[in-house]
């Protein structure tokens, strides 16, 4: 790519429609930027705060800010001379990264010195023509509109902008005083979108609790207190739990003590009683048919992998095998209304479950409950296992619980209300779900009429209408002012001149 980049046609920027007035069409090159500088790479570096911070690409965000969250330090000896550092009012550029992600810009307004990459370039602008913080607002704003993947150098794993390109970037050059106008109007308006956005960002954990704390007043009985005693005459849980633990091929399986792998029973009010999922339902292990035997998959049958087990309702599933490949192992058929639960995995996979909405078979790291074979609700199962699943994350024992086998996930504690009790329990935590549903799906169109009015605002910015020009406060007002054409026009009178004295020097 040759060292001069093309006129961008972006909003804002250096395209084909006349400048607003007073402004002028330039390049960084123009003399705009005192000094351009390249950072360095370094081996010598950590990430415990020994030596002198070294930003990054991830240290700029995508919305034009420093972010020191994820930090490495190299030693001073590295960072012991100007050309090394960044300090306060320097604009920092993103030089390399994805196609994607190249060009990202920001101010740095840091009152500590800090080292920076050789991903990294810093300019560091003349005063007297170029506001920093709305040259980086500016080239921040190209990126956001995909200028710079237009003009990068594409190489194998990661795109570069040259630094030839990057002073021959063009831009649209206001006059002195309206720059400052414009970053000051457009910081302003920004502050409160970045506060309505930090509001935003912290619904979905709000929401996340809110789910914890429905499903944990489920099984305590809180949820339904008032319909209890509405309804004193219900039928006693011991009624069908007595119907469905000698049903049990497990009988040894009735009683909740001993529980052995499963901690202690809580209190639950008196028409309920403790079971457990063994004694009530049958457990099922899959299998998985040998991969490399061709006749075994994609036939007509769904089969469920662990990964697919993930808090939801299993309608489709990625993989589907053959009746050979049913026969073949010792996985079975589960009936639609199934709750499948993840038995291994480490993090975030043990403990997960899902509904069946279908028949289909299931991987041997899972256990298959046939609560479909019962007038018990399979979503009272669900939600009873993942408030089981909250809990033990909320203890911070995710990792360090064992692995389930069918021995263990027959004797996990189930909290059993009258039959009339779980529907009812179930009716209200789905509706409550369905309301932090739709209130995240409102979140979401927030946040992205947010993000249009950053671009909004950031666009009116760059084309001159979100403050009035400097020429129409100099109408206003009776006064004279210097247009940035006769700026650019004194720079470059003072560069011939200082050019003309360095060759009589020489």
């Amino acid at each position: 790519m040759s060292g001069e980049a093309p006129r961008c046609g972006h909003d804002g920027m250096a395209g084909d429609e006349p400048p607003p007035e007073g402004w002028a069409k330039a390049s960084l090159s123009e003399g705009l930027i005192a000094d351009i500088q390249p950072g360095f790479a370094c081996g010598q570096n950590n990430r415990v705060g020994e030596g002198v911070a070294h930003l990054r690409p991830m240290n700029v965000n995508e919305t034009g800010r420093i972010d020191l969250s994820d930090m490495k330090y190299v030693p001073y000896s590295q960072a012991d001379r100007d050309e090394r550092l960044l300090r306060e009012g320097d604009v920092v550029f993103n030089n390399t990264n994805s196609p994607e992600l190249v060009g990202k810009t920001a101010h740095y307004d840091l009152p500590e010195p800090r080292a920076f990459s050789n991903h990294m370039t810093r300019l560091r602008c003349r005063l007297d023509a170029l506001h920093p913080r709305y040259c980086a607002m500016l080239l921040h704003q190209m990126w956001r509109e995909g200028y710079f993947g237009t003009v990068c150098n594409n190489h194998v794993s990661q795109s570069s902008v040259s630094r030839a390109v990057l002073l021959n970037t063009p831009i649209l050059l206001p006059p002195l005083a309206e720059q400052k106008r414009i970053v000051a109007k457009a910081e302003e308006l920004l502050t409160h979108l970045d506060a309505a956005r930090e509001r935003l960002n912290r619904v979905p954990a709000i929401l996340e609790r809110l789910r914890q704390a429905v499903v944990a007043g489920a099984f305590c009985g809180r949820l339904t207190a008032d319909w209890r005693d509405e309804h004193p005459d219900v039928e006693p849980a011991s009624v069908l739990l007595e119907e469905l633990t000698t049903k049990s091929s497990e009988p040894a399986l009735r009683s909740v003590q001993n529980q052995g792998d499963d901690g202690d029973a809580g209190e639950i009010p008196d028409t309920w009683a403790w079971t457990t999922v063994g004694a009530c339902f049958d457990v099922k292990i899959g299998a998985t048919p040998r991969r490399q035997e061709p006749g075994f998959w994609n036939g007509d049958i769904p089969w469920v992998s662990s990964g697919e087990v993930q808090f939801c309702r299993i309608k489709a599933t990625r993989e589907r095998i053959t009746a050979a490949g049913l026969e073949s192992s010792s996985t079975q058929l589960n009936p639609a209304g199934s709750v499948l639960l993840g038995m291994i995995g480490e993090g975030r996979t043990r403990g997960q479950s899902a509904i069946l909405d279908i028949e289909a078979c299931n991987n041997q790291n899972c256990a298959a409950i046939w609560v479909s074979q019962t007038p018990v609700p399979p979503e009272f199962v669900y939600y009873w296992l993942m408030c089981r699943y909250q809990e033990t994350r909320g203890r911070g024992a995710g990792n360090e619980q064992p692995a389930l086998n069918k021995a263990r996930v027959q004797r996990i504690p189930l909290p059993f209300p009258p039959l009339a009790e779980q529907h009812e329990i179930v009716r209200r935590v789905e509706a409550l779900f369905k309301l932090a549903d739709a209130i995240e799906r409102r979140v979401a169109t927030a946040t992205v009429q947010a993000d249009k009015l950053t671009q909004s605002i950031l666009a009116k910015a760059f084309r001159g209408e979100l403050v009035p020009t400097e020429a129409e406060l100099a109408r206003r007002e009776g006064r004279d002012y210097e247009p940035a054409s006769a700026l650019l026009e004194r720079i470059q009178g003072e560069r011939q001149v200082a050019a003309g004295g360095r060759r009589k020097r020489r």
